[in-house]
C-alpha cells in the first residue's frame, strides 16, 4: 500500500521503483521500517548488513538514510547474517 496525495505530481524515487521483488537496491522498505521505529528521542541508527549485501550497497543505503533522516547518526556494520539483508537498530 502506497499513499498518494492530491497536488503531488511526481512520485518519490524510493516509492516509484518499488517492486514485489525483495532487493538490496530499494530504499522503500528500510524507510518504512525506520518510520515505524523512530520517535523524537531517536539519534543513532545502526545498520547491520548481511552476507548477501555488497559493502557499496550498504554504503549507498547509509547515504539515502542520512539524506532522508538528517537528524540521525547512521552507521553501517558488516553483520554477515545469512538470511536477512539488513538488521536495523535505532537508539
Amino acid at each position: 500500500m502506497v499513499p498518494f496525495y492530491a497536488q503531488v505530481e511526481e512520485t518519490p524515487e524510493y516509492v516509484a521503483n518499488t517492486t514485489a521483488e525483495v532487493s538490496t537496491d530499494n530504499f522503500y522498505w528500510v524507510s518504512r521500517m525506520i518510520g515505524a521505529m523512530a520517535d523524537e528521542d531517536s539519534e543513532l541508527l545502526s545498520i547491520y548488513y548481511g552476507s548477501d549485501v555488497e559493502e557499496e550497497k550498504a554504503n549507498a543505503l547509509v547515504e539515502a538514510v542520512q539524506a532522508a533522516y538528517p537528524d540521525f547518526e547512521v552507521e553501517a556494520h558488516a553483520g554477515g547474517q545469512p538470511i536477512y539483508y539488513y538488521i536495523l537498530s535505532l537508539e
